[in-house]
């Protein structure tokens, strides 16, 4: 693909998602009104308790990290043409590896090595897992969108049986890891933001997202990769190994999901919890969706998110809780249609 069409489909790219941030916000009004709440009521509560508070916008900021690990990780499999519904039980994995590895290395390991050493762990555990839909795929044709599935709630079962030999007596929880092995939290940094759960683990999310567009939008590896998504036959004609990039796909998108653990194990817990996820691994491919699979939208998809997780409790006093996840819903399916829209 040439700079000039790269560019052209960069543009219509941001243009889809000004337009499907502008159906969210009509559908959202809509549903305010039903609600009888009066959509400026709605909007002003939710920006005094996020962006227009130091505290807020930290937590606004921590709700969004996640889904800039996650998000990238199902754009780039999503960019290669495979579709990793398997992000859940990546994470889960990730986090339960980077929490037992914690407790284990000697605690008198330098920072930035213990780091560097519980990232590996969990990357190297979220691509292992995801090995399991790729090989399934490669050596029995079976849809990975449903073997991907699965290995989420083996994920969820097989993670909570493991992390009973290594959790803190009547609890769900491993040992917290050392002090010295967690990312610096905000609020050391800027005072005003006490007691927010955001850590410099936000920071390594950016680089994710700026390494992703790089190694998709200025390497030849990436236009393989992106070859291999919109056109497996031809890719393979023009000399691409499909077999290997459909396993490098799987691979990168795992490592990604499972160093989304680090946001938490490194960062707001200290240690790795069953259940803490939420279902996070599966709206990331709404943050996925939102931004087209190109990895400088994640970036304002992931803080999208953000804002409806914090701000849910903001605007619960005004409308059902519900509204949140119907806004999520709206904006996925705004996502599809625009995109259908933009392939006419």
């Amino acid at each position: 693909m040439s700079e000039a069409a790269t560019a052209r489909s960069g543009g219509a790219a941001w243009l889809n998602v000004a337009l499907t941030l502008l159906l969210t916000g009509v559908l959202f009004n809509l549903f305010c009104l039903v609600s009888g709440s009066a959509p400026i009521t709605v909007y002003r509560a939710l920006v005094s308790t996020t962006i227009a508070s130091p505290y807020g916008l930290a937590q606004l900021l921590f709700k969004a990290t996640p889904y800039l690990f996650l998000g990238v990780a199902a754009a780039l499999a999503f960019s290669a043409g495979q579709f990793n519904i398997g992000l859940e039980g990546q994470l889960l994995v990730g986090s339960l590896a980077m929490g037992i590895a914690g407790v284990m290395l000697p605690p008198g390991t330098p920072g930035l090595i213990a780091v560097a050493l519980l990232c590996l762990v969990a990357m190297l555990a979220g691509a292992a897992w995801a090995m399991i839909p790729a090989f399934l795929k490669h050596r029995f044709s079976a849809p990975e969108v449903m073997t991907s599935i699965m290995t989420n709630f083996i994920a969820a079962l097989a993670a909570g049986l493991l992390l009973k030999p290594f959790a803190v007596s009547e609890s769900t929880h491993t040992a917290a890891v050392p002090k010295a092995f967690m990312f610096a939290a905000i609020d050391r940094l800027i005072p005003a933001t006490k007691g927010a759960q955001l850590s410099t683990a936000f920071l390594l999310g950016l680089l994710v997202v700026a390494g992703a567009h790089w190694l998709l939008f200025r390497t030849r590896f990436g236009f393989e990769w992106r070859a291999f998504g919109a056109n497996p036959r031809a890719a393979r004609l023009y000399g691409v190994e499909t077999r290997r990039l459909m396993f490098l796909s799987f691979a990168i998108s795992g490592a990604l999901a499972g160093l989304a653990a680090c946001v938490y194990v490194l960062g707001a817990k200290g240690f790795h919890e069953d259940g803490f996820s939420g279902g996070i691994g599966f709206l990331a491919l709404g943050v996925a969706l939102l931004a087209k699979n190109r990895p400088l939208l994640v970036v304002p998809a992931a803080l999208l998110f953000g804002l409806i997780s914090y701000g849910s409790l903001a605007i619960n006093a005004h409308v059902p809780k519900e509204m949140t996840d119907i806004l999520t819903a709206v904006i996925m399916a705004a996502a599809v249609i625009t995109s259908a829209k933009a392939k006419r």
